[in-house]
Parts: structure tokens; C-alpha cells; sequence
């Protein structure tokens, strides 16, 4: 683990004495208000208006290179408040002498690991988190936070009409405060200036409500909307796991500048950068997190929820290992797949012609190519996803498609406009050299989209990359990308969108350079520009990968050695993509990866040197390299790029590290239309 243990805080701040005492009425008061909420009887939805300017805060901790000796993780135990999987089987990380209900730890359903908290309508619990500077654990205070966590809601559940409260985030200053003055009839927590609700309502649309008492520099207000606010309402999926974020930032007290935020599977639905959470108020800050089902539910019984991987941090920090991999049992292949999947049989030796392979570099159609060495069948060129959807236009609602970054969010803003940038980055964990980033006009040709990402390197100036994970991980993905470098564009240390696999999974891009991966821990795999000779290959970390020289160092293996290797086009889109295939048993080597270039596999010789796997291409080992040989007897022995079921692709790297800039000059690349897939993609295609 890489965070602190979570302190657990004392009980004595709110004893069953106090409860039992003058405290008991005021618990009481406000838990009635709670139970009979009615989402139909709150206030008139605020405009459905995108902010002019959303303060995103992503403190990064520098990373260092891949080729660093002394790469490690950013330490974030500081920012971790609470990370809740439940694998302990108990309620300690959460008070007690708050009403635990119909709540118990199950064992199904589970996003990850054995157990999961559930919780039923009939007796909806309350159960409590304390924090910050709450008077009970007296730490700093926070005034910026995150909490992330996946639900489930059953098959046959049946949305009440007023939808179901989740969370309550609240500002807890003491049982006698007295904060019960705020306009309309009914009353706010007595002991809270101010608390913020996060709900669901029936169709899955979600939305906030704030109560701010009065007496705080402003009028109060009781049960303020902040509702959905972007895009099309997405419907809660009955019997599968929703992810479910949110961001809550403070105002600066006596301005409305405060940021609420919230994600569902990703997809951010609320955003607002105008929020008086607390009017002038400024003695405490976020210190008390409820976590509930509070509604008017049916109390039959499918009428319950589940909880999994809680994860609460401050001060929009990068999250902590958060998610194992989630079990899936898959399918068996179709015959047509599974042997696509696998290489021809050859024919018998005495019936093979005695071909001279030609020499040189090649990159052509598969067609125009014979039959000199026995490889499984890939697509190339435009016979993949893409074909279907011109420009890539709606592509991003394939059943295939497990993530689409295209850089053209922010409808109605210019791309000068801060907020379009900073939706973008919202979609990714880590965001790293933002200053380093800006939107462009300049797309490649046909697609459907005007926007594109442009990463300006001056002299001096750190890195940048785009990380984010791709959970609950995957045995076999493609990710293309278009790519273009300006002619001045410098040497670069490492580049591409790159894949691999943590376990835990990481919501940062972690370190491990010159050490072998284990199976168990993770693995790495990038196409990228090689050197200063401007060429694409392979640069990728597996627990089979050789060593480099005598001193027993693990470097990135390149695999395309002593010979010629697809050439980098500086001034025009190039487009990349890459497959990377786990091995399945963990104890097999039959894994595999490939890339190609504008649609092509690459030919060295006449056999196919940008797809490795058991048994092909053909070649040898030379130190820490693989070099292609069609006239070797030998052949890659395949991957293994686990030993562990836990360990699969879990994330995406989009990265930019280090180009060699010169004083006074820049170095310029162009990134669009990511995506991410279960089969082959290829080119965009003509509109």
C-alpha cells in the first residue's frame, strides 16, 4: 500500500451519554427531515448553464522517467482520508453510535475482492465518518475534496418517485451549535452551518442539494438544487456496477466560488464553479461524511444497494489504489475468433518452396505479400471499427469501445476558453505539464471533430502526459491515436500512448525502470519513436524480458534491432495503434502485442516484425534485444505478462517525456482521436 492507515477517531466526542442526552433530540430532529425528503416538493432547477470557468486543481507529484534509476509512485498518504473495501468485515472506520440499520457485509454482489457493504430500504442505516478538523479528531482542515465508489442496484429494483439520497457531506461544529434558522419550514441539521446531500433521482439523473444555515453573513438556504448540468441523463444499468464521483470545493468565505462536481462512470454530469457552500463561515470545513439510503423505497426485498471501494482523498489529489480486478467470467471465444487468433498450421518441410527472402524495409498490404513465414491473421488497413463510423463520428457508442478522448468537449466554448481544456483533463486520473497543453484546430484528415491536443516543450520545461486507468481491466485491448510532430520537433526521451497493468491498479503511471517485473506487480508496453534516428518500436516491460550488459539492469526492450524500422514522418498525422493480448492461463507464454503504422503491420524480410507472440516472428535474442532474422531457427518464445489472474491491462499513458528542446526553440507535437477497443480500430475513415 502507498497511503497511511486511516486513523480512526476516538469515541469519546460523541459518546452514547451524549446521544442519550440533549444531544439524542437533535440527532433525532435531524434525521426525520432526512427520511421524508421529497425530491418533487424541492425548489425550481437552477439554469442548466456550463460555468464560464471551472477551477480543476490537479496537485501532481513529478514523475521521473522510465530510463530513471529511482522511479517510485507519489507518495499520497497524506491526502488519503479513507479507502473502504471492506475485506476487514467490520463498521470501524465508521461511528457507531450512528444507526447501522438493514446494513451488514455481504459477499455478493462484489465490485472487487470478497465483500461489499449492503443496505436496505426497510431500516435505511446511517453510518458515519469523521475527519479534518472535527472536534473528535482535530486535524487540519479540508476544504477540497473527492469521494469516489461504485454502486449496485439489483435487477428488479424499483426507483421511488423522489429519487434515493446517497451521501451527506457536512461541515460538524458541535452538538450545541445550533445552526436551525435557515428559511422554510422545515429545519437544518442543528449542529451543521452547512451540508450538502448527493442523490439520484429515478432515471439515475443526478443532482446535489446544499442547505446553508443563516446567521452565517447571508441568508440561508435550505435544500438549494444543483442539478445535471451536461450531456444526455444516463440511466442507472440495473445488476452491473456504476462508478460514482464527486468533487466538493469550498468557497472562499463571503464569495461564490465554490466547485461541485460529479462523474458518473466517468462522465461528467455536474459542474459548477458558482457554489456558496458556506456564506462567510469560516471556522471548520468538510469534517463529516454520512454515508445513507435515504428515500421512500418499497420495503420488498430488492429494495437494497450495494457499496464497494470507497475511496475519499483531499485537495483533488490523484487517487490511491483503489480497485482490484474486478472477476469476470468470460465467455468462451467463437470458433472463428479463437482460430484467428491462432497460427496456421505449416505445411510439412519437404512441401515448402526454398524462397531468398528479399532485404530492405517494406510496409505493404498483407496481399502483396507471400506466405514465407507461418503468422496469425491480424486486419490491417480500414478493415476495423473505424470503417463503420466515418470520421469517427459516434464511434464512441460501439459496444467495443471502452474509451474515446477526441478533445472536442466544452460545447459552446472556444478553444481559448479554460473550461473546454479542463473538461478534458476531468476525464483522466493524472494530468501532468499543464502548462505544457492547449487545444488546436489542426486535426487529422477526415475526422469529424476540430479539436485536437496540442503539447508545446520549450527549453527546460518538464514533461507531459495524460494517464488514466481502464478498469476493471482487460485481456485484450487496441488503442489508436493519430500523432504529428513538428518538423522542429525535438529528439524525445519517451513517447506514445502506452499500455500495461498494475495490481493493485494506480491512478498515477508508477516507476520500476532497470527492474524485471515480477508477474505479479505489473507490466509496460509502448510504440514509440526510437532514438534520434526518428523510427517506430516497440518499448515494453515483462517479467520474460532479457538483460541488458553485465550488470544484471532491465531496460526497455526494443525489438526491432540491427535493421531497418518504420520511419517517423514529421509534418503530417501519422496513425498509431497498438494490440496488447494477455497470456490465458497466467502459467502459459501465449500473450501478445502488435502495432500498426497508418493501417500497416511492418515487414522486415518478408515476414511480419510488428506482431509477437508464441512461436513468431522469427529471430534471436542479441543481449536485452530481440532482432528479426527469417533465416534463424529460432522464434519468440511468446509473452508472459503475468503470473497472476489479478494483473491485467488496467491503463493508458499518453505521454510526451523530455524532448531534447534546444535553448530558445520548441518542440511541437499534435494528439487526436484516442481510442481505446476491443478489436481492431485502424485509420479513421472518409466522411
Amino acid at each position: 500500500m502507498r497511503y497511511a492507515k486511516i486513523d480512526n477517531p476516538p469515541k469519546k466526542h460523541i459518546s452514547h451519554r451524549v446521544l442519550r442526552g440533549h444531544g439524542e433530540d437533535l440527532f433525532k430532529s435531524f434525521m426525520l427531515p432526512l427520511r421524508s425528503l421529497r425530491l418533487c416538493a424541492r425548489p425550481t432547477p437552477l439554469n442548466r448553464v456550463l460555468p464560464l470557468v471551472v477551477f480543476l486543481s490537479f496537485f501532481l507529484t513529478p514523475l521521473n522517467s522510465c530510463n530513471a534509476k529511482d522511479e517510485a509512485s507519489p507518495d499520497l498518504a497524506d491526502n488519503v482520508i479513507l479507502d473502504e473495501d471492506w475485506e476487514k468485515r467490520n463498521f470501524k472506520n465508521w461511528d457507531d453510535d450512528f444507526n447501522q440499520g438493514d446494513t451488514t457485509i455481504d459477499t455478493d454482489p462484489v465490485f472487487a475482492g470478497e465483500y461489499a457493504v449492503k443496505q436496505r430500504a426497510s431500516n435505511p442505516g446511517s453510518l458515519v465518518h469523521f475527519f479534518g478538523d472535527h472536534p473528535g479528531v482535530d486535524k487540519e482542515p479540508v476544504e477540497d475534496i473527492t469521494l469516489e465508489t461504485y454502486l449496485y442496484f439489483p435487477p428488479g429494483f424499483q426507483w421511488p418517485s423522489d429519487g434515493i439520497t446517497l451521501w451527506t457531506f457536512a461541515c460538524f461544529e458541535g452538538w450545541e451549535a445550533g445552526y436551525n434558522k435557515a428559511k422554510g419550514s422545515a429545519k437544518p441539521l442543528a449542529w451543521a452551518p452547512y451540508y450538502i446531500m448527493i442523490a439520484l433521482k429515478g432515471n439515475g439523473d443526478p443532482l446535489a442539494f446544499l442547505t446553508r444555515a443563516d446567521e452565517l453573513g447571508g441568508t440561508g438556504e435550505l435544500y438549494k438544487q444543483y442539478k445535471q448540468n451536461i450531456g444526455e441523463t444516463k440511466p442507472i444499468e440495473l445488476g452491473t456496477w456504476t462508478k460514482l464521483k464527486f468533487r466538493l470545493k469550498l468557497n472562499t468565505p463571503g464569495k461564490v466560488d465554490g466547485i461541485f462536481q460529479l462523474w458518473m462512470d466517468d462522465e461528467l454530469k455536474c459542474n459548477y464553479s458558482n457554489v456558496d457552500f458556506r456564506g462567510s463561515y469560516h471556522k471548520f470545513g468538510w469534517n463529516h461524511l454520512m454515508m445513507s439510503f435515504l428515500g421512500s423505497p418499497s420495503q420488498s426485498d430488492g429494495q437494497w444497494i450495494s457499496r464497494d471501494n470507497i475511496l475519499l482523498t483531499r485537495e483533488q489529489a490523484p487517487s490511491v489504489p483503489m480497485v482490484r480486478k474486478k472477476i469476470i467470467q468470460k465467455p468462451p471465444l467463437s470458433k472463428a475468433v479463437a482460430d484467428s487468433d491462432q497460427p496456421p498450421v505449416d505445411p510439412p518441410a519437404e512441401n515448402r518452396p526454398v524462397r531468398k527472402p528479399p532485404t530492405g524495409l517494406s510496409i505493404v498490404s498483407t496481399e502483396s505479400v507471400g506466405h514465407i513465414a507461418s503468422i496469425p491473421s491480424l486486419p490491417e488497413g480500414g478493415n476495423g471499427l473505424a470503417a463503420r463510423y466515418p470520421g469517427d463520428k459516434g464511434i464512441e457508442k460501439d459496444s467495443n469501445v471502452i474509451f474515446v478522448e477526441k478533445f472536442n468537449d466544452g460545447p459552446g466554448h472556444g478553444i481559448q476558453d479554460p473550461v473546454s481544456l479542463q473538461i478534458v483533463f476531468s476525464r483522466w486520473d493524472t494530468v501532468k505539464g499543464k502548462g505544457t497543453m492547449s487545444l488546436s484546430n489542426d486535426v487529422p484528415d477526415g475526422s469529424a471533430d476540430d479539436r485536437s491536443l496540442l503539447m508545446t516543450h520549450e527549453h527546460g520545461q518538464d514533461s507531459g502526459y495524460l494517464y488514466r486507468r481502464l478498469l476493471p481491466g482487460h485481456d485484450k485491448i487496441f488503442v489508436r491515436y493519430y500523432v504529428k510532430f513538428d518538423p522542429q520537433c525535438a529528439q524525445i526521451g519517451h513517447f506514445g500512448a502506452w499500455i500495461g497493468g498494475y495490481n493493485p491498479p494506480t491512478a498515477w503511471p508508477q516507476g520500476g525502470a532497470s527492474t524485471r517485473p515480477s508477474g505479479r506487480d505489473r507490466f509496460t508496453t509502448g510504440v514509440e519513436p526510437y532514438g534520434a534516428d526518428w523510427t517506430w518500436d516497440f518499448y515494453t516491460y515483462w517479467p520474460g524480458m532479457h538483460a541488458h550488459g553485465g550488470e544484471g539492469k532491465y531496460w526497455g526492450t526494443t525489438f526491432l534491432v540491427y535493421g531497418p524500422k518504420p520511419p517517423v514522418e514529421k509534418g503530417k498525422w501519422i496513425c498509431v495503434e497498438t494490440m496488447v493480448q494477455m497470456n490465458d492461463p497466467v502459467s502459459s507464454s501465449n500473450g501478445a502485442q502488435a502495432f500498426w503504422i497508418d493501417g500497416k503491420l511492418f515487414r522486415r524480410d518478408g515476414q511480419i516484425v510488428s506482431h509477437f507472440g508464441p512461436g513468431f516472428p522469427k529471430g534471436e535474442w542479441t543481449g536485452g534485444w530481440w532482432k528479426p532474422d527469417m533465416e534463424s531457427d529460432s522464434t519468440f518464445e511468446g509473452f508472459q505478462w503475468r503470473t497472476v489472474e489479478d494483473l491485467a491491462i488496467n491503463f493508458l499513458w499518453v505521454q510526451a517525456y523530455q524532448p531534447k528542446t534546444l535553448q530558445g526553440g520548441a518542440s511541437k507535437i499534435w494528439i487526436d482521436n484516442i481510442l481505446v477497443a476491443k478489436e481492431y480500430i485502424g485509420p479513421v475513415s472518409s466522411q
